[in-house]
């Protein structure tokens, strides 16, 4: 099986990719970090080739309550 995981080395991505890892997954880690950017269109499709599972830990939600509940700021 092979799992895409964006944002790999992040606090939540790091730890995303060692599981499927432990159980004999191949993981295609993907981060910013790592030189791919998710702003770049060809990436992707390269790397999502063949995936069955893609994970998105690009952006963890806030540890704050009043930011992670609250809606959007309405554009003007």
């Amino acid at each position: 099986m092979k799992v895409v995981v964006a944002g790999a080395t992040g606090r939540i991505g790091s730890r995303t990719v060692t599981r499927p890892r432990d159980h004999g997954a191949q993981v295609v880690p993907r981060s910013r970090a790592l030189g791919v950017d998710a702003g770049d269109a060809h990436a992707p499709r390269r790397a999502l080739r063949g995936a069955q599972i893609l994970v998105d830990a690009t952006d963890a939600p806030s540890r704050q309550q009043d930011v992670s509940t609250s809606s959007p700021p309405k554009s003007t």
